[in-house]
């Protein structure tokens, strides 16, 4: 009988050694004030979608209106849109995107082109934006003289919305309306 109490005595005791041996490594271990009195855990990790993302899903949408000054009637005229979603980030900081695809066309002779550069400028998330147009204007949709330029860099921050309007113009013929209007809408959002 004394042998089975001593048992238990010893086995109650060497219980109480190692959960004191625990909780004082729990406690060296875990900083104070790391988790309020009360909370568990789970209430104090952050949401994720709280947490600074550095990579970033890109939106880009356009539109383009063009004007072929020696048409007449609808072909005056040529319109379209594009959507293009890309991401940058700690794996590839900088994109290269080009319009068209699709490929808008004037009077069969006047169409523009795009060069977007999507680059992630910072580790908090912003992005920029650099643009190089074209605009093209010769005998067929698929000339390649280059009658007007334009260019223009311009910066997003994370979880924002832009958007930006330019005009590419007929510069190298001196009485030309040719002309490309563009509007670009870019979203810089989180890539989760």
């Amino acid at each position: 009988m004394k042998k089975g109490l001593w048992i238990i005595v010893t086995i109650a005791s060497i219980t109480i050694i190692v959960v004191a041996i625990l909780w004082i490594i729990r406690e060296q271990t875990t900083p104070t004030g790391l988790i309020p009195e009360g909370e568990s855990e789970k209430e104090v990790i952050e949401d994720p979608k709280e947490i600074e993302n550095p990579n970033r899903k890109v939106s880009i949408s356009g539109t383009i209106q063009l004007v072929n000054d020696e048409s007449i009637g609808s072909d005056h005229y040529a319109s379209g849109s594009f959507n293009k979603i890309v991401f940058v980030g700690d794996a590839q900081t900088q994109v290269l995107e080009n319009v068209p695809p699709p490929k808008i066309c004037a009077g069969d002779e006047v169409w523009v082109a795009l060069d977007i550069i999507v680059k992630r400028i910072n580790a908090v998330g912003d992005i920029s934006i650099s643009i190089d147009g074209r605009l093209y204007e010769g005998t067929s949709c698929d000339t390649d003289d280059i009658d007007g330029t334009y260019s223009t860099t311009f910066t997003v921050p994370k979880n924002t919305t832009k958007e930006t309007s330019f005009t590419i113009k007929n510069t190298a013929e001196k009485f030309s309306d040719d002309k490309a209007d563009i509007t670009l809408t870019v979203y810089n959002g989180p890539a989760l």
